[in-house]
């Protein structure tokens, strides 16, 4: 698996990740038709598992919560609601596109302090990511920016 005690694993939920859920040639099919993927026959029991370890995070009975995790996908937002927001570094000064997905409780939606415009190029070097052995680790990084955006906005509250 891929949990620690501190945030879900985002690996089984994202977008990115939805095709490792059942047989690439099942894709035509209703969801509950489709057979488990070759390659990971487990990634079911794995998203499940994920769902309820986020589950807890939302549950959890504390005044204020944020949740940030990758772009979901459907069956994921099914089961976890729909984000509140979704922001990515370059709304806080750093020309980068990473959406992060946050679940608030409780907490005011971030502003942005930069736009698009603002920018002559917005990399996508998290998307453009090639192969290594830190790559999974490096692509579910939160954003410095971001974080700091999180720290600078809700830090006081």
């Amino acid at each position: 698996m891929g949990f620690d005690d501190r945030h879900p694993y985002c690996t089984f939920n994202t977008l990115s990740g939805v095709q490792w859920l059942s047989h690439p040639e099942d894709s035509k099919l209703p969801f509950a038709e489709r057979r488990r993927h070759p390659r990971y026959p487990n990634r079911l029991e794995d998203f499940e598992e994920g769902i309820r370890f986020f589950k807890a995070f939302q549950d959890a009975n504390v005044k204020r919560s944020a949740i940030e995790n990758s772009q979901p996908h459907g069956l994921a937002m099914a089961r976890l609601g729909k984000y509140d927001q979704k922001v990515h570094p370059w709304w806080f000064g750093e020309p980068e596109s990473k959406a992060a997905c946050l679940w608030l409780k409780n907490l005011p939606l971030l502003v942005a302090t930069h736009r698009e415009e603002d920018y002559d190029e917005i990399k996508q070097s998290c998307w453009r990511m090639g192969p290594g052995p830190d790559r999974e680790k490096e692509r579910s990084r939160t954003h410095k920016a971001v974080a700091d955006a999180f720290a600078e906005q809700w830090g006081v509250l």
